[in-house]
């Protein structure tokens, strides 16, 4: 087996920096990675409930929704990261952690509807995209899609609780949002008052 590899590539695989199979057994167990002992959160909404607390925080609100306003990243990116932050941070384990990607999603599109941004879901190819539904027949999914692009969207009935889409539309727009954020400088070019 070892002669279909070439001496580059075994030097290259045996200088990666990369944790050998079985270290982490030889982790410290009095000091325990976060993820490594029971979650914080292990039901559904109650984890939900924690995102949301988190999202629509004065701080992180903002600068969310200047992120997904810049169209680097996507909604999909943004929940890939929350979610595994909170994996990492222990707040769940993986099996909630993938029953929180789609209600978790509808809730960053809802905020960003809320703010009056116009967002990207996922990134990708339209060629790509045109050859992949073609051969799985997602018609469907992709006609959703297209809705929530051309402003269509509303989040399904009970992925968030009533309460949590109430408190979103409570929320400022980002324009607004910004606004309160930033004091008003007075400029430098007017008159002193006073």
């Amino acid at each position: 087996m070892a002669e279909n590899y070439d001496e580059e590539s075994m030097k290259e695989l045996a200088t990666m920096e990369r944790p050998m199979p079985g270290e982490s057994l030889t982790n410290d167990p009095d000091n325990p990675m976060p993820f490594e002992g029971p979650p914080q959160h292990t039901e559904l909404r109650e984890a939900l409930e924690a995102i949301f607390d988190k999202l629509i925080d004065e701080a992180n609100y903002t600068q969310l929704m200047l992120l997904l306003a810049s169209k680097d990243f996507s909604i999909m990116e943004v929940t890939q990261v929350v979610l595994h932050q909170g994996f990492s941070e222990g707040l769940w384990n993986p099996d909630l952690m993938l029953l929180l990607i789609e209600p978790t999603a509808y809730m960053i599109m809802a905020l960003a509807e809320r703010a009056e941004i116009d967002f990207n879901i996922m990134e990708t190819d339209d060629e790509d995209d045109e050859e992949e539904e073609e051969f799985l027949g997602i018609s469907h999914e992709n006609a959703k899609l297209k809705n929530i692009r051309e402003g269509r969207f509303n989040v399904p009935q009970a992925v968030l609780p009533r309460q949590m889409e109430e408190q979103i539309e409570e929320l400022p727009t980002l324009e607004e949002a910004q606004q309160e954020e930033a004091p008003q400088q007075p400029s430098l070019l007017a008159p002193e008052q006073g």
